[in-house]
């Protein structure tokens, strides 16, 4: 498979499964913590994905100590699978915050507003990404993730 090709079939797998996905950060023993997400905000270009959060929260605080991170999402009928890598931090952008407020209405039931002093967003810079799927026994293949995608290309100006 081509690098545009999986690049494709990741963003796919991406706007398939966000509703429930994983993001993964190292504790403070150098450990992998992982834990399910449900509030996602992707660029048009899938260059950069934001997340709310308790700004209180442990993910918060391991990303402070080591940036390094993944995200995780799975098809619906479990059969594709897509991780990126990259590194996390906080975003501070009130034009951010509005803006993954707005994609997130669920956000209301955990925040009282979107300047709420709890709410914090997360910035995540992808660097590469795996794919795998059940028609190929699951084994990953990894590419450099590029900021403009083939999804990019294809989207209509203005979105």
């Amino acid at each position: 498979m081509e690098n545009e090709d999986l690049r494709d079939s990741i963003i796919r797998v991406i706007d398939s499964g966000k509703q429930i996905y994983v993001l993964s950060t190292v504790d403070d023993k150098n450990r992998p913590h992982s834990r399910y997400m449900g509030t996602i905000s992707i660029k048009d270009d899938y260059s950069v994905i934001y997340m709310g959060c308790k700004a209180s929260s442990n993910k918060v605080a391991q990303i402070k100590a080591n940036p390094n991170a993944q995200l995780l999402f799975i098809t619906p009928d479990y059969m594709e699978v897509a991780s990126l890598s990259g590194k996390a931090s906080l975003e501070t952008s009130d034009e951010i915050k509005q803006e993954t407020w707005e994609k997130n209405p669920p956000m209301a039931g955990y925040f009282n507003t979107v300047q709420d002093p709890e709410l914090a967003i997360i910035r995540f810079d992808p660097e590469y990404a795996e794919y795998s799927s059940h028609a190929n026994n699951y084994e990953p293949v990894r590419i450099p993730w590029q900021v403009e995608t083939a999804a990019a290309r294809k989207k209509p100006a203005g979105r």
